[in-house]
């Protein structure tokens, strides 16, 4: 879990652009079409929770504050940008 965490930026597009031409090449079937599109419905989860998922990464002391905003008000686009800010603010160090 330590090597999923310290992974970069780098390394997740590459895993994207991976899985993208992955998803391209079965998306030539049926069945890779309807994986195509569970994959692409579990990309608008995570973009959606975005946030809250920035939030518990950065252990953000409002992160249950974030997570409900982002639930409640995140559909409405200026709850989740208001959410992300929230969840990218720097926190004094106690």
């Amino acid at each position: 879990m330590d090597r999923i965490k310290n992974m970069g930026w780098g390394q997740w597009i590459l895993i994207g652009v991976a899985g993208s031409i992955f998803l391209a090449i079965i998306g030539s079937t049926e069945a890779g079409k309807v994986l195509l599109g569970l994959a692409f419905i579990i990309g608008l989860i995570l973009l959606y929770f975005l946030p809250a998922i920035i939030a518990g990464r950065r252990r953000n002391p409002d992160e249950k504050q974030i997570m409900i905003l982002n639930v409640f008000l995140g559909w409405t686009f200026v709850g989740w940008v208001i959410a992300l800010i929230w969840a990218y603010k720097e926190h004094p160090k106690k």
